[in-house]
């Protein structure tokens, strides 16, 4: 029996400056965050 422990595989995640983070946030209070995060290839958060 093979008690081997599969790795894991690393979440790879993205750092975004302050400035686009304010800038994601006023394009989702004027367009609506469904069209923001598609447009920015963002996953919405749920």
């Amino acid at each position: 029996m093979n008690t081997k422990k599969e790795p894991k595989p690393q979440v790879v995640r993205n750092k975004y400056t302050a400035q686009f983070k304010e800038q994601a946030l006023e394009r989702a209070d004027r367009d609506g965050i469904p069209k923001v995060t598609q447009d920015l290839g963002l996953a919405e958060a749920r």
